[in-house]
């Protein structure tokens, strides 16, 4: 059987777009490549040990983190390198993989500031330009609605 890829590299932003009226500069700063590249365990530790190291490290000192073969670990490195994390340089025969800090770290701010600008005062805004986009068919899951009914009121025990 083979897999079909149904959202071409980059990702379906449909939903971001839809959301930039409360959130102008989100959907700007959110790349799903790299989401989805930390979004693995193994590649979320290798990340991890890269920011407590500090430096530079090639894939034999990284390899210690992850339960996974060394060709494996190459490989998650390969992805996050892809996604724009990580920064790899070619010494001799051995690779070395070190963070992107002065890419990441502002990045992280900018989506956290952004994030912060984009708390409505009802999120109708943002759960009605999101649900418009999503009940669209080309997308499967969709958010509920916030609820605005009264809750229903308890009915009588009809057993006696």
């Amino acid at each position: 059987m083979t897999q079909v890829r149904k959202n071409q590299p980059g990702g379906n932003t449909k939903g971001l777009s839809a959301a930039s009226a409360c959130c102008p500069n989100l959907a700007d700063l959110l790349d799903p490549r790299l989401f989805r590249a930390l979004a693995d365990a193994n590649r979320l530790s290798l990340f991890m040990r890269l920011a407590a190291c500090g430096k530079p490290c090639t894939v034999g000192e990284l390899n210690a983190c992850c339960p996974v073969d060394l060709s494996v670990v190459s490989r998650h490195l390969a992805i996050l390198r892809d996604a724009g994390a990580l920064e790899s340089t070619k010494r001799g025969k051995e690779v070395y993989y070190r963070l992107r800090f002065e890419t990441l770290v502002p990045l992280m701010r900018g989506i956290a500031g952004a994030l912060e600008t984009c708390q409505c005062e009802t999120n109708s805004c943002c759960f009605s330009a999101i649900d418009s986009a999503a009940s669209e068919p080309s997308t499967t899951a969709q958010r509920p609605a916030p609820s605005q009914s009264e809750p229903t009121p308890p009915q009588k025990d009809q057993s006696s």
